[in-house]
């Protein structure tokens, strides 16, 4: 519920834009390594595959049927937004349109339709909710792999996806939210499996990824905020630096 929270509110902050923002500098408006959507993957993979675990192992058939109404309904609801919002964006001046709004040139309205229905499409504040149909709607495939197989080959064909992420944004997104879904899965027997590490090995594993965290917040924040008036500096330097040698000499 707090990471939720957090990415609720990280959400309204983006979208203002307004600067300078203190919250916008920890945020990133979505210009970090890791975005807040990418956060929301994590979360919402978690959460179905922890939730549903037990419905699954008592009654894949029920469970399956579950994940397709789940599935239904954030596709049509994904239909329902993109195209209201599509509708509302193009009557609205140039400047409070959001990117990568289809344009209506020429009736070619029809041809929006068609793609939003294939998932091609999104537009507005619901644009993530296409690719949640699609995994949602695969996850009683992913739940298989990996409890009446292994979840090393649930795993192993997620990291397989990732490597078409390029052809399409739905292979990239899918190793975030399927990862998350294992973790979600076994959530129960990874913590037993951690109350047994030793009170030493937990301290430093707790240490590293803390120190990880924080290193790569960092970097992250000044390598999209600051590296390039830091680059710009060191540049300047270093030109006035070679003036003066040779004024010198």
């Amino acid at each position: 519920d707090l990471l939720r929270g957090f990415f609720v509110f990280s959400l309204v902050v983006i979208h203002l834009r307004l600067w300078p923002n203190l919250l916008m500098t920890i945020s990133g408006g979505s210009k970090l390594w890791v975005s807040v959507g990418i956060g929301f993957f994590c979360v919402s993979g978690f959460l179905f595959g922890y939730i549903n675990r037990r419905l699954w192992r008592d009654s894949p058939q029920s469970s399956t049927l579950k994940s397709i109404k789940r599935a239904r309904a954030l596709y049509l609801w994904s239909i329902f937004a993109t195209i209201v919002f599509t509708f509302w964006g193009n009557l609205l001046s140039v400047e409070y349109q959001k990117p990568a709004m289809w344009v209506f040139t020429h009736g070619n309205w029809v041809e929006m339709i068609w793609k939003t229905l294939t998932l091609q499409y999104t537009y507005g504040w619901t644009d993530y909710l296409n690719y949640y149909v699609v995994y949602v709607f695969l996850s009683p495939v992913f739940f298989l792999l990996i409890d009446k197989f292994s979840w090393k080959i649930g795993v192993f064909i997620s990291f397989l996806g990732y490597l078409f992420h390029s052809f399409s944004p739905y292979f990239g997104y899918q190793l975030i939210f399927f990862l998350s879904l294992t973790v979600g899965f076994y959530f129960e027997s990874i913590v037993k499996y951690w109350e047994e590490v030793s009170v030493g090995n937990r301290k430093m594993i707790l240490s590293i990824t803390r120190l990880v965290f924080w290193f790569t917040l960092f970097a992250s924040i000044f390598s999209v905020h600051y590296l390039e008036r830091f680059v710009q500096i060191v540049f300047a330097s270093s030109n006035l630096s070679e003036l003066m040698i040779h004024k010198n000499q």
